[in-house]
Formats: C-alpha cells, structure tokens, sequence
C-alpha cells in the first residue's frame, strides 16, 4: 500500500474519531487504538527509520489505550506511556540537530518552561497526589517542544517549521485534556482534545521524514 494512502486513511479515522467521539462512546473506543498504529504504519512505508520515533508512536498507542478509561489508574498508566513516547520524541530531534549550531536556547528556554510552568501552576491545586507526576510531564513536554524550537532556529524550513507547530499544538491537547480533566469539563473536550492531538502527531511525523 502507498504511504499516502494511509495518510489518507488516518486523516478520515482521526477525522471521524474526533467529529463522533463525544456522542458515540463505543466508535470512540473502538477508533482511537487504530490511529497510532496507522500513523507508524504510514511513517515506516514512508521510509521513516529513526528508532526513536517508532517508540514514541507506539508510547502513544499506549496512552490512547489507558486513557479510554477515566480512572486515576488509568491516567497515570497514560500518563506514563505518553511520558515514554515525549522522552523518545525528544531524542529523535536532538539528533537532528547540527553540532555547535547558534541556537538562543536562554529565550527558547524561557518560553516554552514558561509556558509549561503557566500550565502547572494553573492545575497545581486541583492535581492532589498526582502533582509531581505532571509536573515532571510538563517539563518533558516542554523540553520537547524547546528542541524542536531549537532545530527551528538551527536549520530553518518549512518541515522544521512544521515541526515546531507540532510540538505546541501537542502541548495545547495536553492542556486541554488537563483542564477538562482537573478544572472544569470542556463542551465537546474530546473534539478539541482529539483533533489537537491527531493533527500534532502527523505534522510531527511528516516533518522528521523530510528532516531526517
């Protein structure tokens, strides 16, 4: 099977699986574990080879997985998995990136820690004992995103760039997973949580093919 026509058929799942995940439970269950396996399947014919990636779609297939159910076993299971698949990520850009390149790394820094520590701070009190747990998420998250930013500034171009709006948006899904989770319920979180997340993953995805 070509490589784009399983970006087309992850396209129409995560398309379906976010327009139809809040009014129909079952098709939620049953799509969601079938759109990291798509996503690696596409990235392997595409001629994707870096290990490190392979990892972190499957850590995300996994968090998909645990986070079907609601319970806090099940959260923090996800959230493990999710944090396996972030560390991995994270290695897949850091090789990317050329030795003794000018990076600002003090302002990318300052943004993205910024950013997470924001997010954090907001959750803190409704997080009880799974604080440390998150926060030490946030901060893989956004070292994630930092190298990403870095890469950016490094060798810029449009799959870099791509790469970059990736990490956010991914920070933006958790974020509202979060929210919905510990603040305040979302109308319609799974659509927002969902479409944030599938469309990270596959800019992630096409961009280190074209960068790696």
């Amino acid at each position: 099977m070509p490589p784009t026509s399983l970006l087309v058929i992850y396209t129409l799942l995560a398309t379906s699986h976010c327009l139809l995940a809040d009014s129909k439970p079952t098709f939620r269950r049953v799509s969601k574990p079938l759109l990291m396996p798509v996503l690696l399947a596409f990235y392997l014919l595409a001629g994707g080879a870096q290990a490190w990636v392979m990892v972190a779609l499957l850590g995300a297939w996994l968090g998909d997985i645990a986070l079907l159910k609601f319970s806090n076993k099940a959260f923090i299971t996800g959230l493990l998995s999710f944090l396996i698949g972030h560390v991995a990520m994270t290695v897949a850009i850091y090789e990317l990136i050329p030795h003794g390149a000018s990076i600002p790394w003090t302002g990318i820094a300052a943004v993205k820690l910024g950013m997470a520590c924001t997010a954090f701070w907001y959750l803190k009190p409704k997080l009880g004992s799974l604080r440390l747990p998150v926060l030490i998420y946030c901060l893989v998250l956004a070292s994630k995103g930092m190298l990403a930013m870095g890469l950016l500034f490094a060798h810029y171009s449009p799959a870099a760039l791509m790469l970059t709006i990736g990490a956010i948006m991914f920070m933006a899904s958790d974020l509202l997973l979060a929210i919905n989770r510990f603040a305040h319920p979302l109308h319609k979180a799974h659509f927002w949580v969902m479409s944030t997340y599938t469309l990270a993953q596959a800019l992630i995805v096409m961009a280190l093919l074209q960068l790696s």
